[in-house]
């Protein structure tokens, strides 16, 4: 098995939309259509219609499948990026940190009250900061 550093992954991702990214990625791992449709047990059309935009971006499971599939568990950025841009479209909150905010209400009490604050942007910047 061939093995590529994430600086060897050339990229398409700005102001990618997910299936233009997901393509992108599927390319650089040198993975055909027919290769992942056939890895996560999906229609070749039905990737090709995620890739075009035709079909939304798929939930948590089949992600992660897609994910497994294309070999990016040691590539922490592509990941991320992959579940951020599927929650945009889907509008929702990426899968991966969902259940986490929901099995900590501390965290849901902080991002509601920095929400509800005037100083929204000054908060989140010290939180940056401490993180």
């Amino acid at each position: 098995m061939e093995v590529i550093k994430v600086d060897d992954l050339k990229l398409k991702t700005e102001n990618a939309e997910f299936g233009q990214y997901l393509r992108s990625v599927r390319q650089a791992k040198k993975i055909s259509i027919r290769q992942l449709a056939k890895a996560v047990n999906k229609t070749p059309t039905y990737i090709s219609d995620i890739e075009k935009g035709n079909n939304k971006p798929p939930e948590r499971e089949l992600l992660d499948r897609i994910i497994t599939a294309l070999q990016l568990e040691e590539f922490p950025d592509i990941r991320n990026r992959l579940y951020d841009l599927a929650a945009k479209e889907r509008k929702d909150v990426p899968a991966d940190i969902k259940e986490y905010l929901m099995e900590n209400e501390s965290i849901l009490k902080i991002i509601r009250t920095a929400k509800e604050s005037p100083n929204e942007k000054q908060i989140w910047a010290k939180v940056s900061q401490i993180i």
